[in-house]
C-alpha cells in the first residue's frame, strides 16, 4: 500500500486538529473558577450557602455579615480537602468519614 502526501489535505487535517484542540481546551476551562478569596497567609477559599437545595457562592464573608456574632459558639458542617500545591491529597474528609460532613465550631476571629 502506498500513501501519497497531498499538501491541501494535510493543511485541512492540521486545521481541523487545531480547531478541535482549541474547542476542547475552551470547553474544559472552568468559567467560574479562579475567583477564590485569599487569606493573608495565602490560603485560597470559597464559601457557599444552601439556597433552596442548591449551593450558591457566599460573598459577604469578610466580616460584614450582621449575624456573625450570633453564630459564635455554634457549629457548621462541611467537607475539608487538604492538598499540596501540586497534586498530593493530604486529607479528604468526605472519604475519611464515609461521606458525612465534619462539624466545625465557629470561633471568634482574633486579628492582630
Amino acid at each position: 500500500m502506498q500513501f501519497s502526501f497531498r499538501p491541501r489535505g494535510a493543511r485541512q487535517l492540521a486545521l481541523a486538529a487545531g480547531a478541535l484542540s482549541l474547542a476542547s481546551f475552551l470547553a474544559s476551562c472552568d468559567k467560574t473558577g479562579g475567583d477564590f478569596e485569599k487569606t493573608k497567609s495565602g490560603i485560597e477559599y470559597k464559601i457557599f450557602k444552601n439556597v433552596g437545595g442548591k449551593y450558591e457562592r457566599r460573598n459577604d464573608v469578610k466580616g460584614e455579615d450582621p449575624t456573625y456574632k450570633d453564630r459564635i459558639g455554634k457549629f457548621m458542617t462541611g467537607y475539608l480537602y487538604y492538598r499540596t500545591g501540586k497534586d498530593s491529597v493530604l486529607e479528604d474528609t468526605r472519604k475519611k468519614f464515609g461521606g458525612s460532613a465534619v462539624p466545625m465550631p465557629l470561633q471568634e476571629v482574633k486579628r492582630k
